[in-house]
């Protein structure tokens, strides 16, 4: 017979990842609205595409960039979140959202140092 754990400690184990998949969900809106408002066509006149001279609109930058560097890069966030939050709930004592929180400064601490050594690199 499986017991199920009540509800507040369902909370307290879950509500940690709520904060890091916040932060990726607020990320993924913000790139769709600079999507959605970003002009289709080039200002200044030049020809659109890749190639020959051209460049792609803005439209089509953004979409790119979230095909090419978001695609991977929301795989590595959401993984590297998921462990860390799940090795914090059980080893932190604290409430949920220290825990959350803390997971969130772990992530973002990892991402900049690996977006920095990216661009050293480069």
């Amino acid at each position: 017979m499986v017991v199920e754990p009540p509800a507040v400690e369902r909370r307290e184990t879950l509500g940690a990842y709520l904060i890091p998949f916040s932060v990726w969900a607020l990320a993924a809106l913000a790139t769709v609205v600079m999507w959605a408002f970003a002009p289709a066509h080039n200002v200044n006149g030049s020809c659109e595409g890749i190639g020959f001279g051209c460049s792609p609109s803005p439209r089509d930058t953004i979409a790119m960039f979230a095909l090419f560097f978001g695609i991977p890069a929301t795989i590595g966030w959401l993984g590297f979140c998921a462990i860390v939050t799940a090795l914090l709930n059980k080893t932190m004592r604290a409430k949920w959202w220290v825990r959350g929180l803390v997971s969130l400064a772990i992530c973002l601490t990892v991402s900049a140092i690996a977006v920095a050594l990216i661009l050293v690199a480069g």
